[in-house]
């Protein structure tokens, strides 16, 4: 396994477990299933600062995010 992802899984182990929990289940998973087991909303903006977050090192819905006023 590649060191640098390394911290990623350990940060987002439990919505790995969700992701196997719903694959076994299922059979299959869609892109809107990974998405809600990462707390991402399909908002390209929101996504992007959920992924940054996850990257730093907080686990899936560990932080709140709040984008800026338009």
């Amino acid at each position: 396994m590649p060191r640098a992802i390394e911290n990623q899984l350990e940060t987002c182990w439990n919505a790995i477990t969700k992701l196997a929990g719903a694959l076994f289940v299922d059979g299959r998973m869609d892109d809107r299933t990974v998405r809600a087991a990462l707390g991402m909303t399909g908002d390209p903006a929101y996504d992007r600062m959920v992924g940054a977050a996850i990257r730093c090192g907080d686990a899936p819905g560990s932080f709140a995010v709040h984008l800026p006023y338009a």
